[in-house]
């Protein structure tokens, strides 16, 4: 079942033979690339923008920049527990990886160049998500004589609803607080609080912090491609060789990038 979100919003069926099929549509849109290729080659022509762009900076500077804006966001979801700029976390991660595959060769090192970045490649992210989400069908397209008409899954909203009440939205429909947490008074009585004067074992810091896992599985699981980028099994030494460099940088104001 799909939500036509015309007002007032009704359901369909992509099904043509079904009762239910959305009146006034042709056809569906196939989102492959043999029956779409405009679309593939619009995020290609994008990304080659992108990769000419970080090619012009000064080695460096990008990733510093992306990672002290990504620290911010961190430590809003670990003081405030709310993750309000969804898809500028994901961009920075993007940025991040593709820094690392095309290194920067050049010396421009300017602020607003790099928002614009930042900017330009959170919207050819959101592209490459909503590719994924017409792929899927989460998202159909019909053709009707007007244009093009979308129709979500139903059960959107309801995912939409559930992932602001953990705390995880976007820039676009951030709410009051208290409007996200509904439950934040009985949280608050299980989780414990902790003093890093005197916490000498990370089980007190993953019991006051299984929460924040738990919202990033859900985000991140969201889309097969951030799925790819972040979902890896780490080996056993990994968390202890981790958890002693964060203990080393807990409560600087500055930045510490540790070299491998």
């Amino acid at each position: 079942m799909y939500l036509d979100t015309a007002t007032p919003p009704s359901d369909v069926c992509i099904n043509e033979s079904c009762q239910l099929w959305p009146s006034g549509v042709n056809s569906l849109v196939d989102a492959t690339e043999t029956e779409e290729p405009r679309i593939y080659k619009d995020i290609q022509d994008k990304e080659k923008l992108l990769i000419d762009e970080i090619h012009r900076w000064k080695p460096g500077r990008l990733a510093r920049y992306a990672y002290k804006d990504r620290k911010k966001l961190i430590t809003l979801l670990f003081t405030k527990g709310i993750m309000p700029l969804l898809d500028h976390f994901i961009a920075l991660g993007e940025l991040l990886l593709m820094t690392n595959k095309y290194p920067s060769e050049s010396m421009v090192d300017d602020m607003g160049r790099y928002r614009l970045l930042v900017e330009n490649v959170r919207r050819w992210n959101l592209d490459q998500r909503s590719l994924e989400d017409v792929q899927n069908k989460r998202l159909v397209f019909g053709r009707t004589e007007s244009g093009l008409k979308p129709f979500f899954l139903k059960y959107t909203n309801a995912f939409v609803q559930f992932q602001k009440e953990i705390g995880l939205v976007s820039s676009r429909d951030l709410a009051s607080k208290e409007s996200l947490f509904p439950y934040t008074d009985l949280e608050a009585a299980v989780t414990p609080e902790l003093d890093f004067a005197r916490m000498t074992d990370g089980k007190e810091m993953l019991e006051r912090f299984w929460i924040l896992s738990l919202q990033s599985r859900y985000w991140l699981q969201e889309h097969y491609r951030t799925k790819s980028q972040y979902d890896y099994m780490p080996d056993v030494l990994d968390f202890s060789v981790l958890f002693g460099w964060f203990m080393q940088t807990w409560g600087k104001d500055e930045l510490c990038l540790i070299p491998t």
